[in-house]
């Protein structure tokens, strides 16, 4: 289950030990917690993935005291969405990868609308419910950071291409009847004061945008 803007801010704190608590008082067990940004493996009874991240959103929702969409998959899903990642990840160095996860009714187009990135730059491939985007680290401009200042910007969340990666290995682990699609190449952490995987990501590519265009009037 990946949890949006859990701990990305200050009206979004929560321990991990709180959040575990919160989830498996709805009846779910959380098996494992990965980072303190809403990331957990879980079991379910048998239900549909939308119905159980409705139900979890909800309950982590109170807890918080604002909504908290979530994106509920099995580890046959994980496994596609990593299988999925555009091949040629794997032959770029010194880029980080993202995948955006689409919440409620907001598409791709909707979201993308206007967007010009430039191949040199950054890269951004729609596939159905998520869009997966690959930028350079150190890349002075980014079309989609824009999206933290548009409204789509609450109807998504996104993890870094090694967490989803490591969020499969947890759920492998505590389940080993799963598959395994190929492994996809690790994402460098994008150097932005250490900024890792949490939902203000945007945030801190705003910040390491602007600092990059000061530096180049200089």
């Amino acid at each position: 289950m990946l949890l949006r803007a859990v701990n990305a801010g200050v009206n979004s704190r929560i321990t991990m030990a709180s959040l575990r608590e919160c989830v498996e008082e709805t009846g779910i067990s959380v098996l494992a917690t990965y980072l303190p940004s809403g990331n957990l493996v879980i079991e379910a009874p048998r239900t549909s993935t939308a119905r159980l991240a409705e139900d979890l959103g909800r309950a982590v929702g109170q807890r918080l005291g604002r909504p908290t969409p979530a994106v509920v998959l099995t580890g046959t899903q994980l496994d596609r969405v990593l299988r999925e990642a555009p091949a040629v990840w794997r032959e770029q160095p010194g880029h980080a990868h993202y995948v955006i996860f689409l919440l409620g009714s907001v598409t791709a187009a909707e979201l993308l609308s206007g967007m010009e990135p430039e191949p040199d730059v950054e890269q951004i491939t729609p596939a159905g419910r998520r869009i997966y985007w690959s930028v350079r680290t150190d890349a002075s401009r980014s079309v989609l950071a824009r999206v933290g200042r548009a409204q789509e910007y609450q109807h998504i969340t996104v993890r870094t291409l090694s967490t989803l990666e490591r969020m499969r290995e947890l759920v492998h682990k505590r389940d080993p009847r799963t598959t395994r699609g190929p492994v996809a190449p690790q994402s460098p952490s994008i150097n932005l004061r250490g900024a890792k995987e949490t939902q203000g990501w945007l945030r801190e590519r705003q910040d390491h945008d602007r600092k990059q265009r000061r530096r180049s009037t200089h």
